[in-house]
């Protein structure tokens, strides 16, 4: 089965999934990308080397798109990112399995941005065929499909997957500072760094003993340190800068509690998946689009409602209080890395619903987690 991956560049994050699909013995794998890293991605610590891979390669020259095209359409099965249309027009007018691997399409709100609608019904609506189904990379993509009739009853769940560590749990959380919070993001006003600030002011102020180190840089960094300033939290928080990956998960797993303050603007947020799998105990805005599909509230993390300030300083405030209870979310959270959302199940249960499609058999049906039908309304 020759499946090809195409969108715009390669990260940590896909490359599980990808070297997830390679391993199939029975599939021929390859990602094609379409851009460089962007500079505020390699800002943040993403690698720009992805030449040794045995499946990378690029269409940045017009020789390489002539070739891509190609390979994208005569591929049993194209998984269609953040890419030019041209990659899949004429595929998807040969009816050909095809999934496109979408964030939500709308968030800036449906009516705030007429462009939206339109480029969204040109790209996705006009091309509804029984083999164009949706890889939900959001819990609220679906949603936003429905609003535009697109992908009828051909909408799954899925997500990013970076790399899932398998790990002594006991020895995990027994290397955690207690009364440790983690930042972790681009300095940027809809990731809303400025909560975390507003946490560590009210802790202090009840004299809460916590540490916060903020991981990132941003626009809105300056706004940030003078915010630490002004409420005399410079012992309290640590801005540590730009980091690694392999940085950021030491961090993570050295860290009793995650706070994670974007609005909808935030599309998955891999972080996410990252702190849940370093034993992190979770406190999430619901509008970030990966925390429906990965949080299951008081069982493996918390979510509190955008913009109720109050929530989310109270479950943070909860974790600093209560040692047993963010153990317990905690260990939890990486369980639902490592025995469910990540890579490599991704990868097999996509396997499975491709070679039942093509060979006409019944597709698998899976009740949760990726590849689960998301029907959303």
């Amino acid at each position: 089965m020759k499946i090809t991956f195409v969108s715009n560049f390669m990260n940590h994050h896909q490359m599980p999934l990808c070297e997830s699909l390679l391993a199939i013995s029975d599939v021929n794998f390859t990602f094609i990308a379409t851009e460089a890293v962007p500079d505020d991605r390699i800002q943040l610590g993403y690698s720009v080397k992805f030449s040794h891979l045995p499946y990378y390669r690029e269409a940045i020259t017009d020789q390489d798109f002539a070739e891509a095209e190609e390979l994208c359409f005569n591929s049993d099965v194209l998984i269609f990112g953040s890419a030019p249309m041209k990659f899949v027009k004429r595929r998807l007018r040969a009816e050909k399995l095809t999934f496109s691997y979408n964030e939500r399409f709308f968030k800036r709100g449906f009516w705030n941005h007429p462009g939206d609608i339109y480029r969204a019904i040109r790209d996705y609506t006009r091309f509804n065929n029984p083999n164009f189904y949706q890889l939900c990379a959001s819990a609220y993509t679906a949603c936003d499909s429905n609003c535009i009739f697109a992908f009828p009853e051909r909408k799954f769940r899925w997500g990013y997957f970076p790399v899932v560590k398998e790990q002594n749990v006991p020895a995990l959380l027994e290397g955690k500072e207690q009364g440790s919070l983690l930042w972790v993001g681009r300095f940027l006003d809809w990731k809303h760094p400025e909560k975390a600030v507003e946490v560590a002011r009210r802790l202090k102020e009840e004299g809460i003993a916590f540490r916060l180190s903020m991981i990132g840089v941003g626009e809105m960094e300056e706004q940030i340190k003078a915010l630490i300033k002004r409420n005399g939290l410079q012992k309290q928080v640590n801005l540590l800068g730009s980091m690694t990956p392999e940085e950021v998960r030491l961090h993570m797993e050295q860290s009793q509690v995650f706070l994670f303050t974007s609005d909808r603007n935030e599309g998955w947020g891999a972080v996410l998946n990252e702190a849940m799998n370093s034993g992190c105990a979770v406190v999430a805005s619901e509008e970030i689009g990966a925390v429906p599909y990965l949080i299951q509230p008081g069982r493996n993390g918390t979510i509190y409602k955008n913009n109720d300030d109050e929530q989310l300083y109270q479950q943070v405030k909860r974790f600093l209080l209560d040692q047993n209870l963010a153990e317990r979310l905690g260990t939890e959270a990486y369980q639902t890395m490592v025995s469910f959302w990540n890579g490599g199940i991704a990868a097999q249960r996509l396997y499975a619903f491709c070679k039942a499609k093509l060979a006409g058999t019944v597709e698998p049906v899976y009740l949760d987690g990726p590849m689960s039908w998301d029907c959303e309304k």
